[in-house]
């Protein structure tokens, strides 16, 4: 249980890990938003790796389960490409193969949103699992 906790660091690195879930989590939502739309004939198997990148990314986004969405994300992300490239992708190889590395790293780190606390320019970052939280004080 203590493993969905984590304790997170204060102001700019905590910040840059925040950065990572929202340039993680929206490019998977894109990818598979644009995968469903740009790919005429889709079968079930792509859909559904579509669909997984979707709510994965969505999840790592709102900090829901992250040890395991951030898993999901990697996976959804890799399976656009093999055993062969999906048709109506945006991402390129190397880009695809960061994107997994961010996801695996967002899903080690474990769950944290921001919130603001009290002023423009304070926030407090919170390790949150099942609607407990940890708060961490940050500038």
């Amino acid at each position: 249980m203590q493993r969905l906790f984590s304790a997170f660091p204060d102001s700019l690195p905590g910040l840059g890990l925040l950065l990572l879930r929202i340039v993680v989590g929206v490019t998977a939502v894109l990818q598979g938003g644009t995968h469903l739309t740009t790919v005429a004939n889709l079968t079930l198997g792509p859909c559904v790796v579509a669909g997984l990148a979707i709510a994965s990314g969505a999840a790592v986004l709102i900090g829901f389960l992250t040890p395991f969405t951030g898993v999901a994300l990697g996976l959804s992300v890799l399976l656009f490409w093999f055993p062969s490239p999906a048709r109506g992708l945006f991402l390129d190889r190397m880009t695809a193969l960061l994107i997994i590395a961010d996801a695996i790293a967002i899903a080690l780190l474990g769950p944290m949103m921001a919130v603001p606390a009290g002023g423009p320019s304070t926030w407090r970052l919170r390790a949150v699992s099942g609607g407990r939280s940890n708060g961490v004080q940050g500038a």
